[in-house]
């Protein structure tokens, strides 16, 4: 055997396992990455939160306003909320803020009840307008913290897989106390997808319609862009890789948490809503959720918003569509018409 072939049969399986090992730690970089938990002392619902780490930058001027609303109306639902816990399928504390109409309220027979989902390692406070909204309309609102993001337990921050599940324990909460609930779930970003996944699953008919605000199609999808976004990575290997190490540690594959799949077998009406200008999650991704729903939907672009800033960026359609889409499941005949009719 000659010298040449001898140093090719030693390099190449040294070359081949550093290799290898190399795509192996690439594609863990990338769970963890996108994947850890949110720790408590970044959270600003958790007793651990640490203050001196508050930063405000804003990109523009829309999203300046979005934020100071949202700084604002946190303010008012700890004022007015109270914590409620629930334990998960898996045994997890999860926390939400609930407001609920008192005696004096006009509306403290309602029996509609709305759900928000916050998104990607966010937190309650940033669904605080859009709860405020919808309170404002006789609703009585529940704002949980999404696993894995430092206020409610978790290993893991994960797109909403689980999460979805944890959405139909909230409404089972919700139905324990008020047997008559109407529920609506809302939700923006990765909880538009938590709560399009949660349509998927066998809901009572107490949940009655969804909304969705830029939403993804799937996470396969969503990290897919992101790889070749921010880093210009193909998907092939390190999404093969990082995709299977997910199904391994936390027990499911990018392509099964899937946002599309969920919809096509949901019997729960939903509006669809999206911003033309979102390069975060591509507006493109609208289309492919809105088609493969087999529920009653409804399709709503807000022009030129970019991501979770449609109800900024256009509120007077953005609130217009949303409240004719919510009063046509809410209208009653009971005390709770006045939110109705004043939608």
């Amino acid at each position: 055997m000659s010298k040449a072939k001898k140093r090719f049969l030693i390099i190449t399986p040294a070359t081949l396992l550093v290799l290898c090992l190399s795509l192996y730690f690439a594609g863990n970089h990338m769970l963890s990455y996108a994947m850890s938990p949110v720790q408590p002392e970044l959270a600003p619902d958790s007793p651990l939160y640490d203050h001196s780490r508050e930063k405000r930058e804003y990109e523009n001027e829309i999203d300046e306003i979005a934020n100071k609303q949202m700084d604002k109306d946190d303010l008012w639902l700890k004022s007015v909320s109270t914590v409620m816990s629930i334990q998960s399928f898996d045994n997890l504390k999860l926390n939400a803020y609930v407001a609920k109409h008192g005696m004096n309220s006009p509306f403290s027979q309602t029996h509609n009840w709305a759900i928000f989902m916050h998104g990607y390692r966010d937190n309650p406070s940033r669904m605080s307008p859009y709860a405020h909204h919808f309170f404002d309309k006789g609703f009585n609102v529940v704002i949980p913290g999404q696993r894995g993001h430092g206020w409610s337990e978790g290993d893991c921050v994960d797109m909403g897989y689980y999460a979805s599940i944890d959405v139909t324990t909230w409404v089972s909460k919700i139905l324990s106390q008020d047997k008559e609930a109407k529920i609506l779930l809302y939700g923006v970003s990765m909880g538009a997808a938590t709560v399009m996944m949660s349509t998927g699953h066998d809901l009572p008919d107490n949940v009655v319609c969804a909304i969705e605000d830029c939403g993804y199609s799937s996470v396969w999808d969503q990290f897919s862009f992101q790889l070749k976004e921010q880093f210009s990575l193909p998907e092939f290997p390190i999404l093969y890789i990082a995709s299977a190490l997910c199904k391994s540690k936390y027990g499911f594959k990018f392509k099964e948490a899937s946002p599309t799949e969920s919809v096509s077998r949901s019997k729960t009406p939903t509006l669809f809503i999206h911003g033309s200008a979102d390069t975060y999650v591509p507006f493109a991704m609208l289309d492919k959720v809105y088609n493969a729903a087999s529920c009653k939907k409804e399709k709503v672009v807000i022009e030129g918003a970019t991501h979770a800033r449609s109800a900024w960026t256009d509120p007077n359609k953005y609130w217009s569509c949303v409240d004719q889409f919510a009063e046509s499941y809410f209208l009653s005949s009971d005390s709770t018409a006045q939110a109705a009719s004043s939608m």
